[in-house]
């Protein structure tokens, strides 16, 4: 874990740049889409959602604002906190990655349940808000690692 906190650290602003232009690419393009009136078809076949995995995968991963917290949780909590063992390191990524995985499930089950009842209009207008809220954080993860 030092070894990749090490490595954010020294890299924090080509990491800034890259995560800031993405989310603001992100924006545009939610902006830029065109909304469809009905529902998507969902995709059943496993590359489709090998590729949805692995692009939500990668977004997260390229998130600075991820990347920023957990090196802030790292130093806060030190080293010691894993401990010296294989044990004590693999307690402490299970449970990122539990936490990590009830996020996400819920937020996927509150979206689902809540998208039918929400009209085309209100969902348009959190479609924009959405991307404009990422344009915004795109701009300030860019500026910040412009300015360090």
């Amino acid at each position: 874990m030092n070894l990749v906190q090490d490595f954010l650290v020294a890299h924090r602003r080509p990491v800034g740049l890259l995560g800031g232009a993405f989310l603001c690419l992100i924006g545009v393009r939610i902006l830029l889409r065109r909304h469809r009136l009905e529902p998507a078809k969902p995709k059943r076949d496993a590359v489709s959602l090998l590729g949805d995995f692995a692009s939500t995968f990668l977004l997260t991963l390229a998130n600075p604002t991820t990347i920023l917290a957990f090196i802030a949780i790292f130093a806060a909590i030190g080293e010691g906190a894993a401990g010296d063992s294989f044990g004590g390191a693999m307690t402490l990524v299970l449970g990122v990655l539990c936490g990590s995985a009830l996020w996400w499930s819920c937020l996927a089950f509150g979206v689902g349940t809540l998208r039918h009842r929400l009209d085309e209009s209100a969902r348009q207008w959190i479609s924009r808000g959405s991307a404009a809220m990422m344009i915004a954080f795109g701009l300030y993860v860019t500026g910040q690692a412009l300015l360090r």
